[in-house]
């Protein structure tokens, strides 16, 4: 009697642990860990990576650097026709060390046409206040605007992003659906129905910041996979500037004195990715047509 009692105790948190989904919850994220490190597929040929990593750091000096280093970079690659240029630098105060220079690189921008500029969430104390747009002539700057909010899972892995995002509503795409915007305006229209799972949300209002579409983020390779060429040699010219013609150029922090890095189901024991990589591996997976989901029970 008493080992028919231990064994309905056991059954009965088997079930309400199944139940709670905790256990099933994470042979999930195992299994779709596992899958993803098998998903590997050549970097795309058009896009690239300049990353301000340590040797930028060490030449150019300590972070932030001033605006006008920012807008010499995006003089050389519109020189060079590159497609789009997604500048992954958060702008939201004006540059303290020379006020003109925000107005050289807004001035920059203009003349490119072709730039995204990055919007984040302006939390104080752990709360959401607004959004942080770009501060000063950067604020009228003729730039497209993005999103560049990435939100790991619980345990620390990041595997999904909100394609749309912004406060009251969701008015802004992630930087990787902005650059396709801008690059293909015609097969990836305002009205084209997105992929990803569109979440059941509580409407928001202006004081709420609301996101929609989770797409899980189909990664091509592991860190590493997209090669990025450093910030300094393409400032200098130390690299052909023919091979950023017609490229979806991401330029965004690789250092990891940045801190701008995730765990991702294809870190391993590599390391952990750099935001703009991410945002490569969202690109490719939204050209490619991907579109993973959560299986229904």
């Amino acid at each position: 009697m008493r080992e028919w009692l231990l064994i309905l105790v056991i059954l009965w948190a088997l079930v309400y642990a199944s139940l709670r989904g905790e256990w099933f919850a994470r042979v999930d994220l195992t299994l779709h860990d596992g899958a993803m490190s098998l998903f590997s597929r050549p970097a795309h040929p058009d896009i690239a990576l300049i990353g301000i990593d340590e040797p930028s750091l060490k030449q150019l000096g300590r972070w932030p650097w001033p605006r006008n280093i920012h807008a010499t970079l995006i003089n050389r690659l519109a020189e060079a026709n590159a497609r789009v240029i997604v500048l992954d630098v958060i702008l939201s105060e004006t540059d303290k060390a020379s006020g003109a220079a925000d107005g050289v690189l807004a001035a920059a921008i203009a003349a490119s046409g072709r730039v995204i500029l990055p919007v984040t969430k302006d939390v104080f104390d752990g709360r959401i206040f607004g959004e942080a747009l770009p501060a000063g002539p950067l604020s009228v700057a003729p730039a497209r605007l993005a999103h560049i909010g990435l939100t790991p899972d619980a345990d620390g892995v990041l595997r999904s992003v909100f394609l749309r995002g912004g406060m009251g509503y969701p008015r802004y795409d992630v930087s990787s659906l902005a650059a396709l915007r801008q690059a293909f305006p015609a097969s990836w229209p305002n009205d084209r129905v997105l992929p990803g799972e569109l979440l059941n949300r509580v409407p928001g209002n202006g004081a709420t910041w609301r996101d929609e579409n989770r797409y899980r983020i189909p990664y091509a390779g592991p860190p590493g996979h997209f090669v990025h060429v450093a910030y300094i040699d393409v400032l200098r010219a130390d690299v052909p500037l023919a091979q950023f013609k017609d490229k979806i150029v991401f330029i965004g922090a690789t250092a990891p004195s940045m801190r701008d890095e995730f765990p991702t189901p294809v870190s391993a024991k590599i390391g952990a990715m750099p935001g703009i990589e991410v945002q490569a591996n969202l690109l490719q997976g939204l050209m490619e047509g991907f579109d993973l989901r959560q299986a229904q029970s």
